[in-house]
This record gives C-alpha cells, structure tokens and sequence, in this order.
C-alpha cells in the first residue's frame, strides 16, 4: 500500500478528519432546522403574518438542503447536482433572512423609502452572484473521502462576502440610529435598548456573515469550508426567530401594561363619578344623605 493510498483509507489524516467534521456540522445543522421549523411553524399558526411564514419557509428549505448534503454520503448523488442544488439554497434562504433584517430596519426608521431602497440593493446582488456561481465563478464538486468536496475559487468568496459586508454595515447603521433616537427621545440607556428591542440578535447575524466570509477565504477545512455556510445559516435563522419571539413577548407585555392601566384609570373614573353623585345628592333637599332618620330610633335624626 503506497503514502497516497493509505492517506486516503487513513480515519486519522487531514481528510478524514475534515470529512468527519463537515458531515457532523450538517448534521448538527439539520437539527437545528427542524426545532427551527418547529417553533416558527408555531408561530406562523397563531399570529400569521407574512415575516413569520418567510422566516419558516427558510427553515424547511433548511432541512431539505441540509439532508441532500448528507445524503450524499450514504447514497449515489451526484456532487455536481448537490453543489447547485446548495448553491440556490444557502443563497435564497440568505435573501430571506437579509430581507426580514431589511423590513425591521425600514419599520425602526419610520418606514424611510431611503432605508428600503439602499437595502434592496445588496439583496439584487445576492440574486446576481447566484448566477455568478454558475458562469465565471463555476466551482468543482467531487467525491472524496466518503463525502463531496468543494473546489471553488477565491474571488467568489470575496464577492459573496462584499455583498454581506455591505448588506450588514448598512443594517447596522439603520439599527444604531433607531438605538440612538431612543435614548434621545426615550432617555433608555443602551443596553436596555438593545435587549427590549431585540436588536442585539441583528447585530449577531451581521457578526455571523463577516465571520463565514473570512473563514471561506482561508479555506479552514480544505475542499469542506463550504459547509461553515450552513452554520451561518443556521445562526442566523435562529437569532432572527429569538428576535421575533422576542419582540412578541415585548408586545405582550405592552399589551398588559396597557390594559392594567385602563383599569386603573376606570377604577378611578368610577370612583370619581361615584363621589360626584353622592355630593350632588347630599346638596338636594329631602335627601336621604342629609335626612338620615332612621326609624324607628329617633337618636339618629341630623337636626
């Protein structure tokens, strides 16, 4: 058996162990899809917006993308159909969640048409750079070590992580200003800005895009660094679903808030009314609050 041949049956080599790692980060990764599909199908199914039924779209799209991946190591797929079927996946589902990121930033600055205009613009790019994976920045998917290894070239990263770079700066600013206005207007500090508001899961998932591209373009795991897009994806998508229970938790909160205090200003309506009426009574001749004899005990009598 020559070096080649055993570096390659090897379960200690560089591969092997790169092999091992991708293929239990996808795992972890479907997993994680599925709690996600979970609790955002939850939530689609009691309040029913159109934010919450992208946000479990991905999550699904997740699995599905998740398990070809992993199929390919157990059954006869071919790496080239599993390199572009991830390809539109990991891209469409990075559409929705900047999306999602985009729609709270344009809510937060008063639905400013500035704010969703420049925050469309990276979005188009994503849709661009799938067809640039396609054409000049085509990468080569083959089996290797009991798994599909990517060959992809540098400068299609670069792009990638450019369009997110952008993309997250441009949010990051849009939530700092909705934080900055806060603590002028409301006078919050910071720090109970970020947790009340849920922002702080948004800074993540910008935190989570930079990080992926730096990785990919060092290629930490070979032919495998790939995958760390679905450890980003599966990140992100689990942040922006805390931001959104979240900020439905807040709402609740606001909503009970609300309602003790209209109790409370009832109660003190009523109060208030109940008074005036006694008094305009006690003030009309013959009024039982001013004649109060009770007979037939004549010590009572108000003289």
């Amino acid at each position: 058996m020559t070096d080649s041949s055993f570096s390659v049956t090897n379960p200690f080599s560089v591969e092997a162990r790169e092999t091992t790692f991708s293929i239990m980060v996808v795992s972890i990764g479907m997993s994680c899809f599925i709690w996600q599909s979970i609790e955002s199908g939850w939530m689609v199914y009691k309040i029913r917006k159109p934010v919450h039924m992208v946000v479990f779209a991905q999550a699904v799209l997740g699995i599905i993308v998740t398990f070809v991946t992993l199929l390919t190591s157990m059954v006869d797929v071919d790496c080239t159909f599993r390199l572009y079927f991830s390809i539109i996946g990991v891209n469409a589902a990075d559409i929705a969640l900047q999306a999602i990121l985009l729609w709270k930033a344009f809510l937060g600055n008063n639905r400013s048409k500035l704010v969703l205009l420049i925050g469309t613009i990276p979005l188009l790019g994503i849709v661009s750079f799938i067809g640039l994976n396609a054409t000049t920045g085509k990468s080569n998917s083959y089996f290797k070590e009991g798994a599909c290894a990517t060959d992809y070239p540098t400068f299609i990263v670069i792009v990638k992580a450019s369009l997110d770079f952008c993309s997250n700066t441009f949010l990051s600013a849009c939530f700092l200003f909705v934080i900055y206005r806060h603590y002028r207007v409301l006078g919050s500090s910071i720090q109970r800005t970020l947790i009340r508001e849920g922002l702080i899961y948004c800074f993540g998932v910008c935190f989570s895009n930079i990080l992926t591209g730096i990785l990919l373009i060092y290629r930490v795991l070979g032919g495998f660094t790939p995958v760390i897009y679905t450890i980003d994806w599966y990140l992100a998508s689990y942040l922006i679903i805390k931001q959104l229970k979240n900020s439905r938790k807040v709402e609740k909160e606001e909503e009970t808030e609300f309602d003790e205090e209209g109790m409370v200003s009832d109660f003190s309506h009523h109060g208030q009314t109940t008074f005036d009426k006694e008094r305009q009574l006690s003030s009309m001749p013959g009024s039982p609050l001013t004649d109060t004899t009770m007979a037939p005990n004549d010590s009572y009598q108000v003289r």
